[in-house]
């Protein structure tokens, strides 16, 4: 899908946060298997708090990489698909497809929604973690969509937010089509999405 003009900037931005994406998440890689390393040697692999410690070293050592810069442009994508006839919407998802490291990483976008509804970021946020699994359009692992969503209804529940109203409102704007590797639309899914149940539908 040829990308339009109002997008074009977007693809330049997400193009260069996809290749410093990926150097810092094989740099995160490397100190994570140095500090188990350590571990192994020191006899204490299995110890959870162990890992745990080790897996906080590795990632202060790696940093934040382009996170801060990464999230500004979802959240920007996010406002904008919200606001989108068809179409750009259909361009937005294309566009996140095409950068597979960013593309990966949007499941851990939806727990940052829930985390900024929970801090009084309202509707709002809820809307923004509803727009990523829109755009994701169940092409990742759909335990991970189905976790975050999880999630993100209970943040909603807790600040006094009834979530189903805004689920359907992003249903509307969501693909209807069926993929190949699954038997309901992602509309379909946000439509019918009940945490009570945990029910895919047909």
């Amino acid at each position: 899908m040829e990308v339009t003009p109002a997008l074009q900037p977007f693809e330049q931005r997400l193009k260069a946060l996809e290749a410093r994406l990926g150097a810092w998440q094989v740099q995160v890689k490397v100190e994570i298997e140095a500090e188990f390393a350590k571990l192994h040697k020191s006899g204490r692999i299995h110890d959870i708090a162990s890992q745990q410690e080790a897996a906080r070293l590795a990632l202060a050592r790696a940093g934040d990489g382009p996170r801060r810069e990464l999230n500004g442009t979802v959240d920007e994508l996010c406002n904008l698909y919200l606001k989108s006839d068809p179409a750009r919407r259909a361009g937005i998802r294309a566009l996140l497809q095409q950068n597979e490291n960013i593309f990966h990483d949007l499941w851990g976008y939806v727990r940052r929604a829930a985390e900024q509804v929970r801090s009084g970021g309202g509707e709002l946020w809820c809307r923004f973690g509803l727009a990523v699994v829109s755009m994701e359009d169940l092409l990742g692992d759909l335990s991970d969509t189905i976790e975050g969503l999880l999630d993100l209804h209970q943040a909603a529940m807790q600040q006094g937010i009834t979530p189903e109203p805004l689920f359907k409102e992003v249903a509307a704007v969501s693909s209807d089509e069926r993929h190949p590797a699954r038997e309901f639309s992602t509309r379909q899914f946000l439509e019918q999405f009940d945490p009570a149940e945990i029910h895919l539908p047909h």
